[in-house]
C-alpha cells in the first residue's frame, strides 16, 4: 500500500537534514505523494535534488525550520506545486528562479530575515502575506510592496 501514499507529515521531529541515501532507497514509495509537510523541524539546507524525489507534490510545507538558503535547483522538479510554505525560517535571499511558478497558487515567505533589494523584490512580492524587510537598515520593517514601488521608480 506504500505505492498509494499521498500525504506525508514529519513534524516536530527535530530533523536537521533529509538523507539522500534514504530517499534513494525509498524513492518508489514517494512518487505518489501530493502533500509533504516537514514543518517545525530544524532543517537548515535541502539537497539540490530534493524535489527530484517528490515529483507529484502539490503542497509543500517547510515552515518553522532553520532554512538559511534555498538553492536555484532545490525546488525545480516540483512541476505541479500549488502551495509552498516557507514562512518562519532564516532565509535572507531568494534567487528569482528558485521558486517554481508554473502552477503555484499560494506562497508564504513571511517571517524570514529578508535582505530587500530590487533584485529579489519581485519574488518576495509573490508571497501572501507580504513579508517585511530586515536589511538593509533603510528598509527595516518595511513592507515588500513599498520597496517594490521604489524599485519601479
Amino acid at each position: 500500500l506504500w505505492n498509494y501514499l499521498q500525504s506525508m507529515s514529519i513534524t516536530y521531529a527535530r530533523l536537521t537534514r533529509i538523507s539522500v541515501i534514504a530517499l534513494n532507497r525509498s524513492s518508489p514509495i514517494l512518487y505518489s505523494i501530493k502533500s509533504l509537510n516537514l514543518s517545525h523541524n530544524s532543517l537548515r539546507l535541502l539537497n539540490k535534488n530534493f524535489s527530484f524525489y517528490f515529483p507529484s507534490v502539490e503542497q509543500l510545507d517547510l515552515s518553522h525550520n532553520r532554512l538559511i538558503l534555498l538553492g536555484q535547483r532545490t525546488l525545480s522538479n516540483f512541476l505541479h506545486l500549488k502551495e509552498l510554505f516557507l514562512h518562519d525560517n532564516r532565509l535572507k535571499h531568494l534567487h528569482p528562479d528558485s521558486i517554481p511558478r508554473q502552477s503555484l497558487q499560494r506562497l508564504n515567505l513571511n517571517g524570514n530575515l529578508w535582505h530587500c533589494s530590487c533584485r529579489n523584490i519581485q519574488s518576495l512580492a509573490l508571497s501572501r502575506p507580504l513579508p517585511t524587510c530586515r536589511t538593509p537598515s533603510i528598509y527595516f520593517n518595511q513592507n515588500v510592496s513599498d520597496i517594490a514601488r521604489q524599485c519601479l521608480l
